[in-house]
């Protein structure tokens, strides 16, 4: 029951539609219940900061966890996956991928359910803005982690070079 004096309907009582944290918290809850296609739908079904100047793969995070676009976009994919719309989770995935570098998630994704071709695999790795991301630090790690995963199908000595350095660190 709403507090006295304030309906159902009101925007008080709605904040999954004044808050984008609180839609991806309800989102989530709804995956939990199994409800995949109500948790899409509370989503949306594209990413609505897309064309922002405020959530881009330029601007840099500021709380130190992955950021709230690339969270979207990853539990976007994983629905699509649920609703076996292969091409659309794939789309979300590499959207969440280009916004944080960091969203390991979306790229273990791709890589175990076998979504990108071994060139496209290369493509991903070598196109992604990941010292526009992070420090030169991290953003080494990443690259590195992220191309020891790859397909042994080519270039094997970037592979092999790759899991040393990380063996070394």
């Amino acid at each position: 029951m709403p507090p006295e004096g304030m309906e159902d309907d009101s925007p008080q009582s709605r904040l999954v539609d004044m808050s984008v944290m609180c839609r991806y918290l309800a989102a989530q809850c709804q995956v939990r219940l199994g409800k995949w296609t109500e948790a899409l739908e509370m989503l949306g079904e594209e990413n609505p900061f897309r064309d922002s100047d405020t959530n881009g793969p330029h601007v840099p995070n500021q709380d130190g966890g992955l950021k709230l676009g690339a969270s979207m976009c990853l539990l976007r994919g994983t629905l699509y996956m649920r609703l076996n719309r292969v091409d659309r989770a794939k789309t979300c995935l590499l959207e969440a991928l280009a916004l944080d570098v960091r969203c390991f998630e979306a790229y273990n994704v791709l890589i175990r359910c076998q979504m990108l071709t071994v060139d496209e695999e290369w493509e991903l790795v070598e196109g992604l803005r990941y010292k526009e991301q992070q420090n030169p630090e991290e953003a080494d790690f990443i690259r590195l982690m992220y191309t020891a995963r790859l397909k042994k199908l080519k270039r094997l000595e970037e592979i092999s070079l790759a899991r040393r350095r990380l063996t070394e660190t």
